[in-house]
């Protein structure tokens, strides 16, 4: 196969031969070739065809283990059978000779020139004599390893039997191999001396050799592919093929689009630099250590090499079709020689790299990457250089690489205060892979910062990034420690206040409603938290307690601008719009998007997930994706869909890593539970319940949110008092940490309903009312659960006009299963004042809801609250009237406005539609909404007409929920 496209070049040898044979005359040729070009095969060929003819061949190759004995080529060739025993044992015995201790005695040395000599007569005296009956070919492969004494007795027989037939035939690598000047320069003085230098393949060629392995039309792609990592080297080409039939099979009929270099490959490569020579071979050493930043100048004094070396071996690489220009035509080609190299070697060779990329003022990234390979920065511009390259690469978004960047900076650097600032960036940009990288980082500056004071700027940067992971105790430490240190100093002022904003921040977010003062949460029940530390006041000690306070503003909801939700919605889109994700601005539009949960705007919560998660894909930033992908699913509960969240949930904490866990999975499975409660899998909540949760959970504003789940999961199993203490440990420690926010832990309307479940009717009133008077103008979610709850515990007379103000909230949100809720306890409601038909209609509505979010245990009660049968309940609480219009819509969609939002329609509804349709929804017959709106029956039924063409849908069950506006008549 390696002869393929060599045609010319055996003619030339062949006719040489020819020659030789007719004139009578000796001849010289040199071959040479690059490693893995063929020069060994041709070789092989000719003798083969010299043989073939009727000559005498005498063949061996030089072997470089043999270069330091005396005569080694010349005992191989007369260990053949064509010389006499006696020449043979006499090479033998005078290598032996010239092998041994080398004296100063003239004498000796005498007798050893003349042994020479006469050795060199009778070697050309035999040669002679065989050519006498045949011609005679002498052929040696990798002359360029050849002892001198031998090369000494061949150019002695080339000078003296130049009137026999003698072709002597050398082959050699084109550059790097160890020259004998004497020797070339003396081939170069005979009278028949030919040079035949073998070129790779050409592309023909290579098409010639993947033909006879794949016989049948070839793709110009694939051949090209093949052409282009192979270089025309025939080994390498070889290699190729023999790596696609390894891997697909010996059966293979045609050959991989892509070539596919494996293991034979990479043997293959490591041998033609073997048999290329040293010089070659460090040359090629040097190119895969420096990489792509590489040019003469830095390759020469990393080898110490002069320009014409250098020159020399880079065009036998190049030949040998290794490297293209200074970079090698594959990454598995660098690997492998990289691989090779010793250790010890290679670390060298990285240090030295290191040096001079500095000295030429290489890019920071370029020099640390060879620190990095290195293993070491020893150097005193070491760790900058890396912090340096760490900076530059995450602006292509390579974290792992920034991240190992600073971590052989923060093990080189012998700085505390400077390891401890390259420690806070590394906890930085390592929530880009894991909030429980993140975290391992901080815990170690934590500890030091307690044995070691840190610069203020430092400290203001550590307590935002403890409380960006919710550890509030932890940060207050911070605050309180770095504030009295530096009281006295006016940089120390103004930073402690610039930390102190960045505290409330967290109590009060911008986009924020504020809330109502509260008073304290009573001890009713255990005043202990479940690892058993006391949670009085003692999270921080009462001084730090108290300089806390005086920092903070005594009432913050009196800072906070006035405003509806809306103002805030818009206010977080306008920041979501112009502010790019970055480690720094990550937390910001976390609370953003969360801010626009807390206003009511699920759907558009969830388009800026979806836009942030499209940002960060392909960046590798699995830490940041992570948390979008659990504030959507967060948004999707509060829509009711129940799947989709639960779909994001499995998929967050499946991307988490559990080796080292974080608080922040404590959220994700709160979140879960609640989920898997709402659709009535209460073994599935049990069993993320009862998964490991990371140490430092309990000490993050993340336990709030696991002690409420937990409580729920008392809820659902009827554990009212366990819930009731769950529910009141969160609150408490809400309360201290300065979080206790209703849109971020509705904790006492999840108290008020355990405690009428309990019977604490007043109670359940009084927590509820409080509730709902701190979110005045917020949350009309939190609103509507507030309402809800306060309904359950008022009085029967005040039920349904709360309820009903509950459901217009939830709607507003956007919240179906609230609103499903809601239904329900409106049709019981209803169903105790009497009025069978509207509470029939809120329970079919109440029930399609919950099918459409996935609630299960709500549809237990799709059943009237006394418990009758439907069958035995009034034909016309369940019927459609028989005035109500029948339409046959063009495309039905009853699940239109479950999640509360605009359905699609062809036109607007006017007001006196809308009127209409809103009191249809809520259950009133034709008649009943003739007398409230003061209009005939039949403009009643003209209106629904048109109403449900415009909503295309079919009867008043189908009209969305978002109709069901309060109506003034």
């Amino acid at each position: 196969m390696v002869l393929f496209g060599r045609a010319e070049e055996t003619k030339q040898l062949i006719a040489v031969h020819s020659a030789v044979c007719s004139s009578g005359r000796s001849a010289t040729v040199l071959l040479e070739a690059a490693s893995g070009c063929g020069k060994s095969e041709i070789l092989a060929d000719l003798t083969d065809y010299a043989e073939s003819v009727g000559s005498v061949v005498l063949q061996t190759a030089a072997i470089d283990q043999e270069y330091e004995i005396p005569l080694s080529l010349l005992r191989n060739i007369a260990d053949g059978t064509s010389f006499y025993d006696k020449l043979a044992r006499r090479f033998r015995a005078l290598s032996t000779d010239l092998s041994g201790e080398q004296g100063e005695d003239v004498c000796e040395q005498l007798r050893r020139d003349t042994e020479r000599y006469e050795l060199q007569r009778e070697f050309c005296a035999s040669v002679r004599e065989l050519s006498q009956s045949a011609p005679v070919v002498l052929a040696v492969d990798d002359v360029q390893h050849g002892d001198q004494e031998s090369l000494r007795q061949l150019l002695h027989l080339a000078r003296h039997c130049r009137t026999a037939p003698l072709l002597m035939v050398f082959t050699q690598p084109v550059a790097g191999g160890r020259q004998d000047v004497a020797f070339g320069g003396e081939l170069l003085r005979q009278p028949s001396f030919t040079r035949v230098r073998l070129p790779p393949l050409a592309r023909s060629g290579v098409q010639e050799v993947l033909a006879e392995a794949w016989p049948g039309r070839l793709d110009a792609k694939v051949v090209d592919r093949y052409f282009a990592l192979s270089g025309g080297n025939p080994l390498l080409l070889r290699a190729l093929v023999e790596d696609h039939r390894t891997h697909t099979g010996s059966g293979a009929v045609r050959p991989s689009e892509q070539p596919r270099a494996g293991q034979v490959f990479r043997d293959a490569l490591l041998a033609c630099l073997e048999r290329g020579g040293e010089r070659s071979r460090q040359v090629a050493i040097g190119l895969a250590v420096l990489g792509d930043f590489v040019n003469r100048e830095l390759l020469a004094q990393l080898l110490d090499l002069g320009r014409e070396q250098l020159t020399e071996s880079l065009q036998a690489l190049g030949e040998s079709g290794i490297i293209a220009g200074y970079s090698f035509r594959s990454a598995l080609a660098r690997d492998a020689v990289l691989d090779a190299l010793d250790p010890e070697q290679r670390v060298d060779l990285h240090l030295r790299s290191a040096d001079l990329l500095y000295a030429f003022g290489a890019p920071p990234y370029v020099t640390a990457e060879h620190l990095l390979q290195a293993g070491r920065a020893d150097k005193v511009w070491g760790a900058g250089v890396l912090q340096e390259a760490a900076e530059q690469v995450l602006l292509d978004d390579h974290v792992q690489q920034a991240v190992s960047y600073l971590e052989l900076a923060h093990s080189a650097c012998e700085d505390t205060g400077r390891r401890i600032e390259i420690r806070i960036r590394l906890a930085l940009i390592a929530r880009r892979i894991s909030a429980a990288a993140a975290e391992l980082h901080l815990t170690e500056v934590l500890e030091r910062l307690r044995v070691c004071p840190m610069p203020m700027a430092t400290v203001k940067s550590f307590a935002e990034l403890l409380l960006a992971h919710g550890w509030l105790d932890q940060a207050r430490e911070v605050i309180d420690c770095a504030v009295t240190d530096d009281r006295g100093t006016h940089d120390g002022v103004t930073a402690g206040s610039e930390i102190c904003a960045s505290w409330d921040s967290v109590r009060e977010p911008a986009f924020w409603p504020p809330v109502a003062p509260v008073a304290p949460v009573r001890e009713d029940h255990d005043g202990e938290r479940e690892d058993g530390a006391q949670r009085n006041s003692a999270s921080t000690p009462p001084r730090a307690q108290g300089r806390a306070a005086a920092r903070r503003p005594g009432k913050p909801w009196e800072t906070q601008r006035p405003g509806a939700p809306e103002q805030y919605v818009a206010g977080a889109e306008g920041l979501l719009e112009i502010t790019p994700l970055t480690d720094f601005t990550l937390d910001l539009l976390l609370n953003a998007i969360q801010s626009l949960l807390y206003n009511g705007a699920p759907d558009r919560a969830m388009h800026w997930c979806d836009a942030f998660l499209r940002k960060s894909a392909g960046r590798g930033t699995p830490g940041w994706e992570a948390s979008f992908v659990a504030l959507r699913a967060e948004a999707s509960f509060h829509r009711g869909d129940l799947a989709a969240a639960e779909r994001g949930l499995r998929a967050c904490l499946a991307a988490m890593p559990q080796r080292h866990r974080s608080a922040f999975e404590g959220a994700a499975v709160a979140h879960l539970v609640a989920v898997n409660i709402a659709q009535g899998k209460l073994d599935e909540a049990a069993r993320h319940l009862s998964r490991p949760m990371a140490r430092s959970l309990s000490n993050s504003v993340h336990w709030l949110g696991y002690r409420r789940a937990r409580g729920m999961y008392h809820m659902a199993n009827h554990r009212y008092h366990s819930a009731l203490r769950d529910f009141h440990a969160a609150g408490r420690l809400a309360g201290v940490w300065g979080v206790d926010r209703p849109g971020l832990l509705p904790w006492r309307t999840d108290a008020a309903e355990a405690m009428l479940r309990l019977g604490e009717r007043g109670e359940a009133l009084r927590l509820a009312t409080e509730q709902l008077d701190m979110v005045a103008d917020g949350s009309p979610r939190v609103r509507g659960v507030s309402l809800h709850t306060k309904a359950l515990a008022a009085e029967q007379h005040t039920r349904v006009a709360l309820l009903d103000q509950a459901l217009e909230e939830l709607r507003r949100a956007g919240d179906g299963l609230g609103a499903a809720r809601v239904l329900f306890d409106l049709a019981d409601a209803h169903e105790e004042a009497g009025e069978s038909r509207r509470a029939a209609a809120a329970r079919r509505r109440a029930t399609r809801l919950a099918k459409e979010c996935g609630a299960t245990p709500l549809l237990h009660r799709a059943e009237p609250a006394d418990g009758r049968d439907r069958a035995d309940r009034p034909a016309a609480a369940c019927r459609l009237e028989s005035s109500d219009p029948v339409v046959t819509p063009e495309a039905p969609s009853p699940a239109a406005c479950s999640d509360g939002s605009a359905p699609a329609r062809r036109q607007e509804l006017s007001d006196s539609e809308r009127k209409v349709a809103a009191l249809a929804a809520k259950g009133y017959t034709n008649r009943e909404i003739s007398l409230r709106l003061f209009i005939t029956k039949s403009t009643v039924e003209q209106h629904l007409t048109r109403v449900y063409k415009k909503l295309k849908v079919a009867r008043r069950d189908d009209l969305p929920l978002e109709l069901e506006t309060a109506v003034e008549v």
